[in-house]
């Protein structure tokens, strides 16, 4: 089983180990979530209530794309301009 460590002060992961989270003893100051099938890192932050990890520093957003170039040609010199 796959277990985090959370900071008991500010629910922040501070380790991801293999230990199941029921039996096996945590660090001081800490306590271990069973995450055998969450998503969390490091860092994360724990929310008890929702039994959720989040991301405190998610990665930012793609870049918009440039705006394509428009080329303006002038009329066509032949023609008369009405």
């Amino acid at each position: 089983m796959q277990s985090a460590v959370v900071e008991r002060d500010t629910n922040v992961v501070v380790n991801r180990i293999v230990a199941t989270a029921s039996i096996a003893l945590p660090p001081d100051g800490c306590y271990l979530v069973d995450i055998t099938d969450l998503l969390c890192d490091i860092g994360w932050v724990y929310d008890p209530a929702s039994n959720t990890f989040t991301d405190p520093n998610p990665p930012p957003p793609p870049p918009e794309p440039a705006p394509e170039e428009v080329t303006i040609t002038p009329s066509d010199p032949q023609e008369p301009v009405v």
